[in-house]
């Protein structure tokens, strides 16, 4: 999510999809904006978010939205997963997302499952 400060987790999250096969993009930005025009700019089959606090769930819904009208993809699976999805016990629906995941294997299988739909 913008202003997200945490690298170890989602670096660690692309080296298990990336020995599953996936190609991974890891877009660090500081602005929507600027997520906007990475999707905007490579089609992705699946746009995974991760968020630190409870304050980026708050624009999560709208950044979704975004992230889905800018992208290349029509119907890009949104999986969400980061340290505050630890914390609270929240439904992927409630942010216009597919899945939400904290396990790294968990999801490679979710990947996978949006791959074959």
């Amino acid at each position: 999510a913008p202003g997200s400060q945490h690298f170890l987790g989602m670096t660690i999250v692309s080296d298990f999809f990336r020995k599953a096969g996936w190609d991974v993009v890891i877009e660090i930005s500081l602005s929507e904006k600027e997520l906007m025009h990475a999707v905007n700019n490579e089609w992705f089959d699946v746009i995974g978010i991760s968020c630190a606090t409870e304050a980026q769930l708050k624009t999560l819904p709208g950044l979704i939205r975004a992230l889905k009208a800018s992208s290349g993809n029509p119907e890009p699976g949104i999986l969400l997963g980061g340290p505050i999805f630890t914390l609270k016990d929240l439904s992927a629906d409630m942010f216009g997302a597919d899945a939400i995941t904290t396990d790294p294997i968990e999801a490679v299988n979710l990947l996978n499952s949006f791959k074959a739909s």
